[in-house]
């Protein structure tokens, strides 16, 4: 049994060695929820952690799904205290997972809440308990549903995050046997029972189906997985190579050079270039989206609007580079503020570039004969406003009543027409009342409370754009 104990030992040895896992002298955050899987994980670590030269501390994130969920929090306390590790157990507020999906959300804020204990304790890897056997069944999963040449890499034994798989060569019955060896017990979760999750169907009715035919199918995924995964990496050595002769030195790329280039060509390089901008694997809608802005003539403008990325991707002298939401540059387009609430005679300095005047007029008809016509100023009848007058900046979405035309056009189409240049829409001053747009200083005035022979009261608005100082 020793020997047999040794040999597993060897066997996650070698796959942190494979991997180049963990170096002398780091801290490795283990996650462990009470399973065989994680458990082995833990006892192995801890025996192999004197050699590999690393410290460890337990991490348990009870989601307070199951009645059990207190038992299983309590074992891994104490397991971690017979370990001498040591230990951090957290309580998710159960309405936090209230709706659909939970298993994603659940281990979204895994994830999170692994990466926090990170921090806290100084760690620079997280290593989670997955298996060959999960390897498996996610590029079965990721077949099913329908997976690119990256979706069959599965479980990654190393991720860019610092998540680390010590087990990921080992079989879940190898791992079951070597704490049956050492007489370490572990908690069973009742809920992976519970055939309505997709994952759990699968394991308990396909695989066994699976396994009858092919007995060694979890070997062959792990060595589809192997070549998938070395099959992208060679790959995106020759898509960093061609990235890096059309991309500038400050991360900008040639436009001409894109569109020079075969459509999945240009799809793959817009990947990687967006990753390495924003350190997100951008989805597939959107890299087509993207893909078809640049081969138009227009230069292209596209909003970045994902849960984990914000910003804009845009053209800048004939050059396409990507401003995040919260850049703080001269460019109009990624300067965020907050609206402002305008009264007559006083002035107001926008933090864009722009200053805008209000005053009271009370012959509304003859301050209109007077005035200089053009997008710069505005008259606005005061009797015919509902709310507060607002300034604030324009929106990804926004809509009007252009003056002297029926019905709403979008923002953005108004901006093509009057050819405003795409690094300066979204961002720029709308003045508002309610939810209705009054005027676009520099576009377009809008329907709404238009000056009429019935005016009797108004107010006159001025704008004024000062220089912006190039981004260096």
């Amino acid at each position: 049994m020793v020997a047999k104990r040794n040999w597993f030992l060897r066997k996650v040895w070698r796959t942190i060695h494979t991997h180049n896992m963990l170096s002398r002298g780091e801290r490795v955050v283990v996650a462990v929820s009470g399973g065989g899987d994680s458990v082995a994980m833990v006892v192995a670590l801890s025996k192999l952690a004197p050699s590999l030269g690393i410290e460890l501390v337990v991490a348990h994130l009870n989601h307070q799904l199951r009645a059990s969920a207190r038992e299983d929090q309590a074992f891994v306390y104490e397991l971690g205290r017979k370990l001498s590790l040591a230990v951090d157990t957290q309580e998710l507020p159960p309405e936090l997972l209230a709706g659909s999906n939970v298993e994603a959300r659940a281990r979204a804020f895994r994830y999170a809440y692994l990466h926090e204990v990170a921090r806290r304790f100084h760690c620079a890897k997280v290593a989670t308990g997955h298996t060959r056997d999960d390897q498996a069944e996610t590029i079965l999963l990721r077949l099913l549903r329908g997976a690119t040449l990256r979706g069959l890499r599965g479980i990654l034994p190393v991720r860019g995050d610092g998540v680390i798989r010590p087990l990921i060569d080992c079989s879940r019955w190898e791992a079951r046997q070597f704490l049956l060896e050492l007489g370490v017990p572990w908690r069973e979760d009742e809920s992976n029972r519970d055939t309505r999750f997709l994952r759990n169907h699968l394991r308990a009715v396909l695989m066994p189906e699976i396994t009858a035919v092919q007995p060694r199918f979890a070997s062959v995924a792990a060595r589809l997985a192997t070549a998938a995964r070395e099959g992208v990496e060679a790959w995106e050595t020759l898509v960093r190579e061609r990235l890096q002769a059309i991309q500038t030195p400050r991360g900008a790329l040639e436009l001409t050079g894109l569109r020079q280039l075969q459509p999945y060509w240009r799809k793959e390089l817009l990947r990687l270039w967006l990753r390495e901008q924003t350190g997100v694997v951008p989805a597939a809608d959107l890299l087509r989206k993207l893909s078809a802005a640049v081969e138009a003539r227009p230069q292209p403008f596209v909003p970045l609007l994902g849960r984990k990325i914000r910003g804009y991707v845009c053209t800048r002298e004939g050059r396409l580079v990507y401003v995040p939401q919260d850049h703080a540059t001269g460019m109009l387009l990624s300067r965020q503020w907050s609206a402002v609430t305008l009264e007559p005679g006083r002035s107001y300095s926008l933090p864009v570039g722009w200053v805008l005047e209000v005053e009271t007029c009370l012959d509304p008809l003859e301050k209109l004969s007077k005035i200089q016509r053009g997008e710069m100023t505005a008259l606005v009848d005061a009797d015919a406003l509902k709310g507060p007058l607002v300034v604030r900046p324009a929106r990804y979405g926004d809509s009007l009543a252009p003056l002297g035309m029926r019905g709403k056009r979008k923002l953005q189409d108004v901006y093509g027409e009057r050819r405003v240049a795409r690094e300066q829409r979204w961002g720029r001053p709308v003045v508002e009342d309610g939810s209705a747009i009054v005027w676009v200083p520099g576009v377009v005035r809008a329907e709404h409370a238009r000056i009429s022979p019935n005016t009797r009261k108004a107010w006159f608005l001025r704008a004024t754009q000062l220089p912006v100082k190039p981004t260096p």
